[in-house]
């Protein structure tokens, strides 16, 4: 809903961390956006201040109100974002779950949009995962 001033591409560790670095953002306030590959579109509760030239600090996992609309799912003690939205329409439903059907059933492997869990197979755990959040209904929410 916002224009987009600056975006980065990074890479988590196995602990969730990462670091980016927006460099054609000026000093002011924004919402942070954050795309996945086949996760639900999560944006930051309330605008972050940012300081040209700073590095910005920002933990989704802590609590849920981290996200707009509360849009996490708490899994292992941690606030995550809801995983599943394989075509990337903002919505967790069949048309997803049918997507994650079709690989299980060739068995299909490597990293692919379907693999839901990361572990590089798409199997009964990834449709499970996709179903449960297709029947909460999970949708973006966006400011």
């Amino acid at each position: 809903p916002f224009a987009v001033i600056d975006s980065a591409k990074i890479k988590t560790d196995a602990f969730g961390n990462s670091t980016a670095n927006f460099i054609h953002a000026t000093s002011g306030s924004y919402y942070l956006q954050i795309i996945h590959r086949n996760s639900i579109e999560t944006w930051s509760s309330a605008p972050l201040n940012m300081a040209n030239g700073n590095t910005l600090t920002f933990d989704l996992t802590s609590s849920q109100s981290n996200a707009f609309g509360n849009n996490l799912v708490l899994k292992s003690g941690k606030w995550c974002i809801f995983g599943g939205d394989i075509n990337r329409d903002g919505s967790i439903d069949a048309t997803d779950v049918s997507s994650v059907e079709n690989d299980v059933a060739v068995g299909l492997s490597g990293y692919v949009q379907t693999d839901v869990t990361g572990d590089n197979f798409v199997d009964g755990s990834d449709l499970s995962l996709l179903e449960n959040n297709a029947a909460a209904g999970v949708v973006s929410v966006l400011p």
